[in-house]
């Protein structure tokens, strides 16, 4: 072989590991990076909040590492936004965020459900940070007791899953439990 032949595929070899890793680094910033959602996106979100009822605790439970069903929960959240004729800044910010969720693997689900939360924290969609909570009215209107026990009023509770509000709106019931039905505490 010729030292001029050596040259060219030795070129081509450095600018194909370049254009590799060039398309790695993307991806990697891509996904990464937190891209802040447009101040429209957000207020669409805040009107739209109930069209995702349902989805907000999976998502909570794919960031944790609580939940491996991570394409359904994105897929049923595209659907939905798929669904919202309204919402053009929320599409294309889902559009511009999510796209190519199908091919993610666990840890970019949980970095992207962590994202996807951020977003509905900024809409005024929150999970409730309780950890136990004594029964009253208003406790009544945010959790179910588990597997439907009688829990009185009065009585202090562990709350087993979060509540998820927006406003004055109970989007997700959450769970509670007694202190003493759960033998693990």
């Amino acid at each position: 072989m010729r030292c001029w032949q050596v040259v060219i595929i030795s070129g081509c070899a450095l600018i194909l590991l370049l254009v590799v890793c060039g398309v790695l680094l993307y991806k990697w910033y891509k996904v990464k990076s937190y891209r802040k959602p447009p101040a429209d996106a957000v207020v669409e979100l805040q009107s739209h909040a109930k069209a995702f009822i349902g989805l907000y605790e999976p998502m909570r439970m794919i960031r944790d590492g609580e939940l491996k069903l991570s394409q359904g929960v994105f897929a049923d959240w595209d659907v939905r936004v798929g669904n919202i004729d309204d919402a053009p800044a929320l599409t294309r910010y889902w559009n511009d965020v999510f796209a190519g969720f199908e091919s993610w693997n666990e840890a970019v689900y949980a970095k992207m459900a962590s994202e996807l939360l951020e977003f509905a924290k900024k809409a005024g969609i929150n999970q409730g940070e309780e950890t136990q909570v004594v029964v009253d009215r208003s406790v009544l209107q945010r959790y179910h007791a588990k597997d439907g026990v009688y829990i009185e009023r009065g009585a202090t509770v562990k709350v087993e899953t979060p509540c998820w509000i927006a406003g004055d709106t109970v989007l997700e019931k959450g769970i509670i439990t007694s202190k003493g039905e759960n033998q693990n505490d």
